[in-house]
């Protein structure tokens, strides 16, 4: 620095430094008051130092390198659309999990080392991520084949879950999207069953549970608008079983 101007010695840093460099130095302003140096933290609006904003700093810096979503609005919208669904609560749940990538999938549980590998239990071929075990599996597809024209028209390679909703939000009639949600729940639950009782359900009793999920749905809906009170059918009740020996079950 030039303690006669306070300001930088230019001719000095350019001798020293980069070009880039010295275009960054200069850029910072030197305090003309000869105040002296205090370390101040930016993720804070105090300039204090915390774990919370050092946090928040290191997901807003991972987040960058990452595409940015194809609608204006960003996914905004897909989680309104999500919440607005005249759905059973726990399907709307369901299928935020599946767009957020928090089910407990293989290649979600290797990456925390719970389990050996991350392929798929069903096709053996794949890494399991919501995308391939609702969708890209070949057993996903037999399901989604068998389940609806409209969505063997927007068949799509799409690997990123919250991508292909978005676009099968996008393609899709609001009546149609209520179903799909239904079906996709019914697969993450075929795949559990084969993973923890080995037993593989059909496509087409996969669609029937979705359907009689729905169609209950609809029915205490109706019920609800009437004012009166309705059961829940017994067969689409899910009872807690006692685990295998060895086993231990955790909710």
């Amino acid at each position: 620095m030039d303690e006669n101007t306070c300001w930088w010695n230019i001719p000095l840093i350019e001798e020293i430094f980069l070009k880039v460099e010295v275009k960054v130095i200069c850029s910072m302003v030197i305090c003309p008051g000869g105040q002296q140096d205090e370390m101040i933290w930016a993720g804070t609006k105090h300039g204090l130092f915390t774990v919370s904003s050092a946090y928040h700093l290191a997901k807003s810096l991972a987040e960058e390198g990452k595409g940015s979503c194809s609608s204006e609005e960003g996914y905004g919208d897909v989680w309104r659309k999500i919440w607005a669904m005249k759905s059973p609560r726990v399907e709307q749940l369901f299928i935020w999990k599946a767009c957020q990538n928090v089910l407990p999938t293989k290649g979600n549980l290797y990456r925390r080392r719970i389990t050996g590998d991350p392929l798929c239990p069903l096709c053996e071929r794949e890494e399991e991520t919501p995308g391939h075990i609702l969708w890209g599996c070949p057993s996903a597809q037999d399901v989604w084949l068998e389940c609806s024209r409209s969505f063997e028209k927007n068949n799509s390679d799409e690997a990123d879950f919250l991508h292909l909703f978005e676009l099968l939000l996008g393609k899709l009639e609001e009546k149609e999207v209520q179903p799909f949600v239904a079906v996709a729940r019914q697969l993450w639950y075929r795949r559990n069953s084969v993973v923890f009782e080995g037993v593989m359900h059909s496509p087409a009793a996969v669609i029937q549970r979705a359907r009689d999920q729905l169609h209950a749905f609809e029915k205490m809906e109706q019920t609800h608008e009437k004012g009166t009170n309705t059961t829940i059918p017994d067969q689409l009740v899910t009872h807690w079983k006692k685990p295998p020996e060895g086993y231990v079950k955790l909710n």
